[in-house]
């Protein structure tokens, strides 16, 4: 199974995202006719997962997630994230991602699936869905 690269690179002047990478096998280029630099390009863009939620819906790093317990009795908000140091997209929930410790967030991580997950909003226009009520 190939897995699609892509990316998409949020474009502010325009309100709405641009699409790149390599899409059905063809290299879409970035969006630097959008009269952003190569530098905000890197910095406004998000890699896709390569999974999509319940919906669907293509999740990409950036993404702002329901994430709903395989029983149902836990249900947490938060972004998706990529971790460089274990070379992983992340889950990193509003209500326990400040005092959980790693051994915690693997053995969480280790029984989701993206069944679990409906993306709600994203960073970019939707940070208001990012702080605890």
């Amino acid at each position: 199974m190939n897995r699609e690269i892509k990316y998409r690179t949020w474009i502010a002047k325009y309100n709405e995202f641009k699409y790149w990478g390599f899409i059905n096998r063809l290299f879409i280029s970035p969006p630097t006719g959008s009269n952003i630099s190569i530098q905000e390009c890197l910095e406004f863009s998000n890699q896709y997962t390569g999974l999509k939620d319940k919906n669907g819906k293509e999740i990409y790093e950036g993404d702002i997630c329901k994430f709903t317990s395989y029983t149902g009795c836990f249900k947490y908000t938060g972004q998706v994230v990529y971790d460089s140091e274990d070379a992983c997209f992340e889950f990193e929930d509003l209500e326990r991602s400040t005092y959980a410790d790693k051994s915690f967030t693997y053995q969480r991580r280790s029984k989701v699936t993206h069944h679990s997950f409906e993306v709600i909003g994203n960073i970019y226009e939707n940070k208001e869905l990012l702080t605890n009520k």
